[in-house]
């Protein structure tokens, strides 16, 4: 395989300045979950002129995408996944610029050496990941359907690593609806905001019958418009996390139980409304030994972490439901630069970032020739998933 490995390198190495100028136009051009038309564009056309057959719109999102390169008939077939949607008002501080690039230069790093191999390899761009959970649209419309192994790489802070796993979340929307009065005759009124404050109360005073795994986080978009009136409308909105789909699902029986009475004891009506829910995450360690591996020969330090941690959460989660998949870690920043700040939106196209992002590329396109050129590395594999995944996900 050191031929293999060395033209994946040489490959990536010669097409480093396009893959660095992918990361940085989409980091300069942020865009919102499912409105990421700039980006999509820019990789399509990239692949497309790379060789790979291109497909925009797939499982009915416009900003989503695949870009299939394909070897001889027969063999794995493999998806890497992409991000590129932006966080409201700060841009790309979570890297996905980072993690759209290192897609596109793993499947290039890989297309040379395609040839000789039976698989295919499919870059699946997934829009929307901070917000709606593009990749749940995605398996739903049968996008998915087909592949063997999904895998993606994402930037963090401190030490890269692998097997990192993550919760089940999902947000969920409160607007409430009252009848607005003049403030010195609040009697007359139904007042939306304090349907909004009793919710929030209900919530705290429900947190001890939480499990550890959850968490509860709220905000409050609207809570009125002039301080001398009984606000008509009010809302609030939470984002809910746990370590199952199933304990999520009682967790968001809960908050809605929460809003219900708070729109009840102040006769305000309620439109409760429920995000899809991203899965808890299944990281597969046979292949993730396998990035590791090639991460640590390219200069990086990596370490294996415990699986479940109190981690964020990803529709990544809902494609590990399906596959093996992997979902690892490169590190663009020291350990202090928290996650979503100016810090980390800057680090994504600092010198460190993009240097890190090209040794991803690489390890991952290592990683996935190992998996068109080893049957054992995929039975492995799909032993760990079916041994890891409950089954009546599975099914």
């Amino acid at each position: 395989m050191e031929k293999i490995y060395n033209i994946i390198v040489n490959t990536i190495d010669d097409k480093k300045d396009e893959i660095i100028n992918i990361s940085h136009t989409i980091h300069d051009d942020p865009e919102l979950g499912n409105q990421e038309y700039h980006a999509c564009d820019l990789i399509c056309e990239y692949l497309a002129g790379q060789g790979f057959q291109v497909e925009k719109g797939v499982g009915g999102l416009p900003t989503a995408f695949t870009a299939t390169i394909k070897g001889k008939e027969g063999g794995p077939k493999i998806a890497v996944l992409a991000e590129y949607d932006a966080l409201k008002d700060i841009g790309h501080a979570c890297g996905h610029n980072i993690i759209a690039a290192i897609a596109v230069g793993t499947a290039v790093g890989v297309k040379d050496v395609l040839k000789d191999y039976a698989g295919q390899v499919t870059v699946v761009g997934t829009p929307a990941e901070e917000t709606t959970g593009g990749k749940i649209n995605l398996i739903d419309n049968g996008v998915f359907d087909g592949f063997d192994f999904a895998l993606e790489v994402h930037p963090t802070q401190g030490t890269s690593t692998i097997m990192r796993g993550g919760r089940a979340c999902t947000t969920v929307y409160c607007d409430f609806t009252g009848v607005s009065a003049h403030s010195s005759a609040p009697q007359s009124g139904v007042n939306a905001v304090s349907a909004v404050v009793e919710t929030f109360h209900n919530v705290d005073a429900l947190r001890a019958t939480f499990d550890p795994m959850d968490n509860v986080n709220g905000v409050i978009p609207y809570g009125g418009g002039a301080n001398n009136v009984i606000s008509e409308f009010a809302k609030c909105e939470f984002c809910l996390r746990s370590e199952t789909l199933h304990n999520l699902e009682k967790l968001v029986e809960k908050v809605s139980l929460a809003a219900e009475c708070a729109a009840k004891l102040f006769g305000a009506k309620l439109d409760l409304k429920v995000d899809p829910m991203f899965a808890e995450r299944y990281p597969n360690r046979p292949m993730g030994l396998r990035f590791k591996t090639h991460l640590e020969s390219l200069g990086e330090s990596v370490v294996e972490v415990n699986p479940f941690g109190p981690y964020g959460s990803s529709d990544i989660g809902n494609v590990s439901l399906k596959m093996p998949v992997i979902h690892d870690y490169i590190s663009i920043a020291d350990a202090d630069v928290n996650g979503h700040s100016a810090e980390m939106r800057a680090a994504a196209v600092s010198q460190r970032g993009d240097e890190a992002c090209i040794k991803a590329c690489k390890a991952l396109a290592m990683t996935v020739a190992d998996l068109l050129e080893s049957e054992d590395l995929r039975n492995e594999a799909l032993e760990y998933y079916k041994n890891q995944v409950p089954e009546f996900y599975r099914n």
